[in-house]
């Protein structure tokens, strides 16, 4: 079973998302996004907006140059470290 797969075992639905996250920060997405499975491991890429924060993540989906994906807010994505385990 891949590591970002147990991770999402591991997260609780009442995750704190209140932590802003960085851009080169490592995450897994929660949800199914076009082109990207839930439980997939990315880095942000872009951090955009000011009261209402957006991300653009880079996934690892196995495509050549990856899947980004843009317009994601914090409670789609998870925190994780290099271990793909959640921080």
């Amino acid at each position: 079973q891949p590591a970002a797969n147990r991770s999402l075992e591991l997260i609780s639905m009442t995750e704190h998302v209140d932590k802003e996250l960085n851009v080169r920060d490592r995450v897994i997405n929660l949800v199914d996004l076009p082109g990207v499975p839930a439980g997939t491991a990315g880095r942000v890429i872009l951090k955009n907006g000011f009261d209402w924060i957006r991300y653009r993540v880079l996934f690892d989906t196995g495509a050549v140059n990856g899947t980004d994906v843009g317009s994601l807010n914090r409670a789609q994505l998870t925190l994780v470290n290099k271990k793909g385990l959640p921080v």
